[in-house]
């Protein structure tokens, strides 16, 4: 079974995505479990202590920076296992998602074909 964070501040969009997660793996015959965050200091110990495959985590999550979420998982939590998608409608923090080393990149809205590639 494959675990998965969407950890994004829009509940519309995640409960979106989450069903477009299952619709695929039910379609390719996969077993997922999928959790939603929206928030919360202590995020990325939450995330990393949960032991998840992949998390989908929005860039722009009002006071925190989803990157910044990503450098604490990678570097002072040590969590390289972790397989990290940004979501985001902008596309400008390139630099800064490129140090915590992620998985993929998927731009909202999310259009089924880069869904799809991810």
């Amino acid at each position: 079974m494959t675990t998965m964070c969407i950890y994004d501040d829009d509940i519309e969009f995640s409960l979106l995505f989450e069903k477009l997660l299952y619709r695929y793996a039910e379609e390719n015959d996969k077993e997922i479990d999928v959790e939603i965050f929206q928030g919360g200091e202590n995020a990325a110990l939450q995330i990393a202590q949960n032991e998840y495959d992949i998390l989908f985590l929005d860039i722009d999550l009002g006071d925190v920076k989803g990157f910044e979420i990503g450098k604490q998982i990678r570097d002072e939590l040590k969590n390289n296992k972790i397989q990290i998608v940004y979501i985001s409608g902008d596309t400008s923090y390139a630099m800064e998602l490129f140090n915590t080393r992620p998985f993929d990149f998927v731009v909202k809205p999310v259009e089924k074909k880069s869904f799809l590639r991810c």
